[in-house]
């Protein structure tokens, strides 16, 4: 088994820029056709977390995401009508020296 390069390569939260995207785009759309985009507060009481737990989250403070956490906050943000997929809640970072 390879493992040269393993070390240092991480999966961190883009939450934070997801929905920094999604406002982007819906300020760009007309106003009558625009969504609300739910804040941090709104997304942790969708999903029974408190609004630290959800900043902690969402600042990559935290050193283990549960998938079951994950699946609440993909699920919110569909039920309030945003496609969300998994690659919007995280991404790997590679290693320095993982070959490509």
């Amino acid at each position: 088994m390879v493992t040269r390069g393993v070390e240092g390569a991480s999966l961190y939260i883009t939450l934070r820029s997801y929905l920094e995207r999604l406002a982007d785009l819906e300020n760009s759309k007309p106003v009558s056709q625009r969504k609300h985009v739910p804040s941090m507060a709104e997304i942790a009481t969708d999903i029974g977390l408190s609004a630290v737990a959800m900043s902690n989250i969402a600042t990559n403070s935290i050193k283990q995401l549960s998938l079951e956490t994950g699946g609440k906050i993909i699920a919110a943000m569909r039920a309030r009508g945003f496609p969300m997929e998994v690659g919007d809640l995280v991404a790997y970072r590679p290693a320095v020296n993982e070959e490509s």
